[in-house]
């Protein structure tokens, strides 16, 4: 029996619908470059942060992508690397799921974006 999804009112969790979650947990994430996010609808949102400047010599900034259901893609800049995060209505992160590589980010995207 196929489960049915209601992508607007439903509450996620995210390991249900990860390719082989189980391996999520320990495996190698592959670094994304930043155009490729770019291209895939990702906003840079640059912040001013004075301990970071002062640590690094730059601005930090981060690279996201926010879907109507609650699931927010963030790219880290540091490590180039992306997770998928359940974010809930007071902005708090309840859960999160690392990404493994651009394909795999195209497969969650598509599914948390009702293929948009």
């Amino acid at each position: 029996m196929k489960k049915e999804i209601n992508h607007y009112n439903h509450l996620y969790d995210l390991r249900e619908y990860s390719v082989n979650y189980r391996s999520t947990r320990t495996m190698k994430q592959e670094t994304i470059n930043y155009a490729d996010l770019i291209n895939l609808g990702f906003n840079r949102v640059d912040l001013q942060d004075s301990i970071y400047f002062n640590q690094h010599g730059y601005e930090s900034f981060i690279v996201q992508l926010e879907t109507e259901i609650g699931v927010t893609f963030v790219w880290k800049p540091d490590e180039r690397t992306c997770e998928a995060q359940r974010i809930d209505e007071e902005g708090n992160i309840t859960r999160r799921m690392p990404v493994k590589d651009l394909d795999h980010l195209k497969i969650l995207i598509k599914f948390f974006t009702k293929g948009k």
